[in-house]
């Protein structure tokens, strides 16, 4: 008899486009929710037969030689580098089997536990795998053990993935053509993370809007696309980067990115980098929100909470924040510094400048003499009588937007 369970996707929904936030809460917004799998029992029989497993597992392409090779060739994927061995050779099998489109092949996990943990880090680790809205599994007992096979939940057929496979290609084209040979590794990751923002619309209608597909081939997406998407690029550019997952603090799921560069472990968002709104309240395509690129995990909770299958490591690092890293980091009101600002922006073009400040302290004085006081006047690009502030308490950000 084999006991066979279906998981619905681990799929994160997204928080929506978000505003400045006004305390260390998240601001109201249009947010969808992010469910547990859910275990489907079913019920079966077939015989246990190893000669007929090993067949279907090396039919499958699921040998010691290719997990040998899958098994090095996951240096760099944070979820397989941090997971037990045992389950990183089911980890490379799941890769195989869902490579393969195959269904019902032997994995040698003990249980289901064990599974659940290999398919959770591939699914964060694999933004490429895009043809997936889960996985079941069948447990089949004899008086001496248990055995289990796998069978991914496909989205879309072997014929379908080698077409999208071609579309996708076009796309990295696309962002590839703005990668220069001169660029370090922040600029890279600053490039990939303004190019999503620029190129994708947040919507909780999108299809295929929790993978890559929806970002690349439809310019519209929720939160786990832009992740997925993100990851994705910074993988293309030899950047460490994993998919984050868990909840806002009004109970809502969200996706996000943890990045590797330079040593250090940052948090990073490029859904809420596409949440900048311009001056008269609505979507902007050119602004983006710099106020998640590369922040700590003290400043990443401030607004949500991690749920993931490993633990993260404690993020603390600011040398690259994008702030730090663009000198827009005040303590105090520094005028020359203000000058340079609006003096840049303007010959680029841009409509907004945007600062950190420090701590709450500093913020609050910057944002009472900038503001409340009118400080920020004289700065302000000729010929432009009126501006809109917007401000961030929780990440401590201004930005003027004229």
């Amino acid at each position: 008899m084999a006991a066979c369970l279906f998981f619905l996707c681990l799929f994160t929904a997204c928080a929506g486009k978000v505003k400045p936030v006004a305390s260390k809460k998240l601001a109201s917004g249009t947010l969808t929710g992010y469910e547990e799998p859910v275990a489907e029992e079913q019920t079966g029989s077939r015989t246990v037969d190893k000669d007929k497993f090993a067949k279907e597992r090396t039919d499958a392409g699921v040998t010691d030689e290719s997990i040998e090779q899958i098994l090095t060739e996951q240096s760099g994927r944070y979820f397989f580098e941090h997971s037990d061995d045992s389950i990183k050779r089911i980890y490379a099998e799941i890769l195989i089997i869902l490579n393969a489109h195959a269904e019902d092949i032997l994995v040698s996990a003990k249980n289901e536990d064990e599974i659940a943990a290999a398919f959770k880090c591939v699914f964060q680790d694999h933004p490429e795998i895009f043809w997936i809205s889960g996985y079941s599994y069948c447990r089949y007992s004899t008086m001496a053990k248990d055995y289990y096979t796998f069978t991914g939940k496909y989205t879309h057929s072997e014929a379908e993935c080698r077409s999208l496979k071609s579309s996708i290609s076009s796309y990295i084209t696309g962002f590839k053509q703005g990668i220069k040979s001169s660029m370090n590794d922040y600029e890279k990751e600053k490039y990939a993370y303004e190019y999503i923002a620029k190129h994708t619309e947040y919507d909780t209608q999108a299809e295929d809007n929790q993978s890559i597909i929806s970002v690349f081939l439809h310019g519209k997406s929720v939160c786990q696309g832009y992740a997925k998407a993100f990851q994705y690029l910074l993988q293309e550019v030899d950047i460490p980067c994993a998919m984050v997952v868990g909840e806002v603090y009004n109970g809502d799921g969200h996706a996000w990115n943890m990045v590797y560069i330079d040593g250090n472990y940052y948090h990073v968002d490029v859904t809420w980098g596409d949440s900048a709104l311009s001056h008269n309240g609505t979507p902007d395509k050119d602004d983006v929100n710099y106020a998640y690129l590369n922040v700590t995990s003290q400043e990443i909770a401030y607004t949500r909470k991690e749920d993931n299958i490993l633990a993260l490591p404690y993020c603390v690092a600011t040398e690259d924040n994008y702030y730090v890293k663009e000198k827009q980091l005040f303590k105090q009101v520094d005028h020359a510094k203000l000058v340079e600002m609006f003096t840049k922006a303007s010959i680029r073009g841009e409509r907004s400048v945007t600062l950190k400040c420090t701590d709450t302290e500093s913020f609050e004085a910057i944002y009472t003499e900038l503001v409340d006081e009118h400080g920020i006047d004289p700065y302000m690009p000729d010929g432009l009588s009126s501006y809109s502030i917007s401000k961030d308490d929780a990440m401590l950000v201004l930005t003027f937007k004229f």
